[in-house]
């Protein structure tokens, strides 16, 4: 991002910032004239700085006298790109964590909460972001949660223990789609009918010889 465009975005900030606190007019004292000149030093380096430059001066320093105006103005346009950090432009307006977060602002700072804490927090709150982000994809594509994964698999060893077979049995039995999942494992009409599938599937030497005849 090029000086203007960040100069105008900090100051788009600046305006938001003092729009919520102030309302109508800067007041006519120093905090005030420390607000517009940090303003004035922004928008001198923004897009279209001389036409903005007046435009704030007229709309939110109507008690200004030409004279302080003039330089006011002379003052910031004569000046190198403003450096200040957010947090010391958060001490010049007095931005408060709670208003920053509730303006949006990302080139401002705070006076109450240091960058290193607001950096965590803002990973914790994309953290639970993503979260709910993914929760909501599972939703919409109708996975399972974990929890619910869980609870399947707790149904499923029930289920399993109950049938008498063992884990693998008890798997190629349900896909086969057989009834014997019903009875146990030491059941003699089970065994019957596993033996009997066991002969149709793999055929002797001799049925091979007596198809063949």
């Amino acid at each position: 991002m090029g000086w203007a465009l960040r100069c105008a975005k900090t100051a788009k900030e600046i305006l938001r910032d003092i729009r919520a606190i102030y309302r109508v007019e800067l007041p006519d004292d120093d905090a005030g004239r420390e607000v517009a000149e940090r303003m004035l030093e922004y928008l001198a380096h923004a897009p279209n700085a001389t036409r903005r430059s007046e435009n704030f001066l007229d709309l939110w320093c109507p008690w200004m006298r030409e004279a302080e105006r003039r330089t006011f103005l002379k003052r910031a346009f004569t000046s190198p790109p403003p450096r200040y950090t957010a947090d010391e432009n958060a001490e010049c307006l007095g931005t408060t964590y709670e208003r920053r977060q509730r303006l949006r602002h990302t080139q401002i700072g705070a006076i109450d909460v240091p960058k290193e804490e607001r950096q965590r927090r803002t990973k914790e709150r994309k953290r639970e972001l993503d979260r709910q982000r993914r929760r909501r994809e599972r939703q919409a594509k109708r996975k399972q949660t974990r929890k619910q994964y869980l609870a399947s698999a707790r149904a499923r060893r029930q289920e399993i223990r109950a049938s008498g077979l063992s884990k693998a049995t008890w798997y190629r039995v349900r896909q086969v789609g057989s009834p014997r999942i019903l009875l146990k494992r030491r059941d003699p009409t089970c065994l019957t009918e596993q033996a009997e599938r066991t002969r149709r599937s793999h055929p002797t030497k001799e049925t091979h010889l007596r198809s063949e005849t």
